[in-house]
């Protein structure tokens, strides 16, 4: 079975990822600010961790969790901001915490991750709008 990293999770395609994944007997670690739904799966293989991926700290707790994995066989990049609201409308500081998210971290989950992977390993990145 493969370990893998989905953040993202806690709705949507990646909560469906984290419960389909786990369900078929992969280790799952599920990153999403709000850990509860991937939790409440009570999957004994699915490790829910709070995690923004807009805060450099939280990177740490992750490459923590992923210390007791030999490898990370797949990473899944789906977390993303949105602001539902018009570009002209939308101020500088909105459009660097979308862009924290939606750009950052990306390149620093796969930062992370790709270290601890084999030559086999795999990112997947989701994007939308």
């Amino acid at each position: 079975m493969a370990n893998i990293i989905i953040t993202g999770t806690s709705r949507g395609i990646g909560y469906e990822l984290v419960k389909l994944l786990g369900e078929e007997g992969h280790q799952v670690l599920a990153l999403s600010r709000n850990a509860g739904p991937c939790s409440d799966l009570k999957l004994p293989n699915v490790h829910s961790l709070s995690c923004d991926l807009s805060q450099v700290t939280d990177y740490k707790k992750v490459g923590q969790h992923i210390e007791k994995w030999d490898a990370v066989d797949v990473l899944i990049n789906n977390a993303g901001s949105l602001l539902n609201k018009p570009f002209m409308d939308i101020t500088s500081e909105e459009f660097e915490a979308v862009y924290k998210v939606n750009v950052f971290g990306v390149a620093e989950m796969t930062r992370l991750v790709v270290p601890k992977m084999g030559k086999n390993g795999h990112v997947l990145t989701i994007s939308s709008m």
